[in-house]
């Protein structure tokens, strides 16, 4: 799955993250996120981030991303998905300070743009989901 990943992801135009209350600390989400938007050289126009839970809440009080911290059901997926962040970015400690820089404030200013509009949507209908 892990050799596999990249080319699911290219053939996608939109990564869709239904961020609950642990998605960042899991490591395949992690790992999914941090490969769709490498494999755009940066860009984080096509990561759609959509929160629901307690995720905002996280998001905006999260330090950051400790990959170290992260984890997978299959302690063998976590052995592997850390070797090839270690592998990537020569340490875990670099790798969780790059995805933090890259990911965590787009996470964060999407998920507050997400979290307004529903907002405005429900004063809109007069309180009614």
């Amino acid at each position: 799955a892990l050799a596999c990943l990249p080319v699911y992801l290219a053939g996608c135009d939109t990564f869709l993250a239904l961020c609950g209350d642990t998605y960042m600390s899991r490591l395949w989400c992690i790992v999914e996120a941090w490969v769709f938007v490498e494999m755009r050289e940066g860009r984080h126009d096509s990561l759609a981030l959509r929160p629901f839970g307690e995720a905002l809440k996280i998001l905006e009080k999260s330090r950051g991303i400790d990959v170290t911290q992260a984890t997978c059901t299959m302690p063998e997926d976590a052995t592997r998905l850390m070797t090839v962040l270690e592998e990537s970015f020569g340490t875990l400690e670099r790798c969780s300070s790059k995805l933090t820089a890259t990911l965590l404030p787009d996470m964060v200013r999407k998920a507050k743009r997400v979290t307004a509009q529903r907002a405005s949507t429900r004063s809109n209908r007069g309180g009614e989901e």
